[in-house]
């Protein structure tokens, strides 16, 4: 064989030996929706390998490396279909029983929760109630201001609920900055509230076991 045989040959080895690589790097870092596409890949890989394999990547047959790469080449395209077939069979099976987990968990944990209120040491009293659905979390947020820091707590930029699992941990914090405020009859602030939603998992909302809140002055 001529020697541009020989190059293309050797080419086309490292060509799929980058695209076996790359293949598995992208399969190990993809949804299970898109591990399947990416899985299909292997099947044009096989027969590109295949090709190369019967050219004998542009070295003669006889040499016995030459023999022995040809036959781990093959063994490889054989064990990547059977793993692409695993893999057919695998995905949709996983993929369902992740569906019907989070159906139960949506179901679980729709409709309406009242929170307990908290009393922080700035005598403000923190009440919330929260309602997921559809992906979405919505929550009904409001503070009371006690009488004797009203005026200290007139101008609060921000507030920002802060939700913790069953071990104290903070597993989400949402920032509230589209206050409402509350004003008795002489204008003088009261309370703020905000009800607002965002979306949020399923599976992350599940986690939320307490919840606490800080706030920022102007």
């Amino acid at each position: 064989m001529n020697r541009l045989t020989k190059i293309s040959g050797v080419i086309g080895l490292i060509i799929i030996l980058i695209s076996m690589i790359g293949i598995v790097v992208a399969f190990f870092n993809t949804s299970n929706e898109d591990q399947f596409v990416t899985a299909l890949l292997l099947i044009p890989l096989f027969f590109i390998t295949q090709f190369f394999v019967r050219f004998k990547f542009g070295f003669i047959s006889e040499n016995p490396t030459t023999y022995l790469l040809n036959k781990f080449v093959l063994r490889v395209s054989y064990g990547l279909i059977g793993l692409l077939v695993l893999i057919i069979f695998t995905l949709p099976t996983v993929y369902f029983i992740e569906k019907n987990t989070e159906e139960k968990l949506i179901k679980k944990y729709a409709g309406l929760k009242k929170w307990k209120s908290i009393s922080s040491n700035s005598k403000q009293q923190a009440h919330l109630k929260t309602k997921y659905d559809q992906n979405k979390l919505f929550f009904d947020f409001s503070v009371d201001l006690d009488s004797s820091n009203r005026y200290r707590f007139s101008n609060i930029a921000e507030y920002t609920i802060q939700f913790m699992d069953s071990d104290g941990f903070i597993v989400d914090e949402i920032a509230l900055n589209n206050l409402t405020r509350s004003v008795d009859k002489d204008g003088n602030t009261i309370g703020y509230s905000v009800n607002e939603s965002e979306f949020i998992d399923v599976t992350e909302y599940s986690k939320f076991s307490d919840w606490n809140f800080t706030y920022r002055l102007e």
